[in-house]
């Protein structure tokens, strides 16, 4: 009875709360490229309290081969982070010794937030060399496009509709805007979230 006692006190130290967002170009959600094939994301949470010292790094992921932005991530960090200093999050999408996109500002954490956090970063282009910008869609390729911004505002249940028909896509769904997501990249996949009144409130994209 003691050790499961002793076990049960433990569990909550054991659960890490967890950061998700978009990765949006110039902090636009509406805003749909196309990133280079074999590029690498890497996004990285920092103590940056002191001001003149190095930042001390928290957690750092890295995605291969992103397909284009705007990009959800979700990245899991340590639940006993100090709601007294100050953590920041980075963004660096390269391909090879080529930077590609970087976030320009100070992006902020609340680590005191409820789980989850919701933050989304944005990012700008740095070189255009190794990057081929997303076409307009038009009604005869509409099988390429890989974001929805006109959806946003309208019915969830719509949208899941607009989006399977336009593209033949099957596995489109909605999810709820705070809603934790899995990391794994499919682009046969299309989530749209949606607020509590079931209106989609972030745009769509495949993910």
């Amino acid at each position: 009875m003691f050790r499961l006692i002793f076990l049960t006190c433990l569990f909550p130290l054991c659960i890490g709360n967890s950061i998700h967002g978009q990765i949006l170009l110039d902090g636009d959600a509406n805003k749909s490229v196309r990133v280079a094939s074999g590029s690498t994301t890497t996004i990285s949470l920092q103590d940056t309290s002191l001001a003149d010292a190095a930042a001390v790094m928290v957690k750092q992921m890295q995605v291969e081969n992103l397909f284009a932005l705007p990009f959800t991530f979700e990245m899991e960090i340590p639940d006993d982070l100090s709601s007294h200093n100050t953590y920041t999050l980075s963004v660096r999408i390269t391909k090879g010794v080529n930077l590609l996109y970087i976030n320009d500002q100070q992006i902020r954490v609340d680590v005191s937030s409820k789980n989850p956090i919701t933050q989304d970063i944005p990012v700008v282009r740095v070189s255009q060399d190794e990057i081929d910008t997303a076409k307009k869609v038009t009604s005869n390729d509409d099988a390429k496009q890989t974001s929805w911004p006109e959806m946003v505002g309208k019915e969830g249940s719509y949208a899941v509709q607009y989006i399977k028909e336009k593209t033949g896509l099957t596995n489109v769904f909605t999810i709820g805007q705070n809603s934790a997501m899995t990391m794994d990249y499919r682009q046969d996949r299309v989530r749209i979230p949606v607020d509590d009144n079931g209106i989609v409130s972030r745009t769509p994209i495949i993910a």
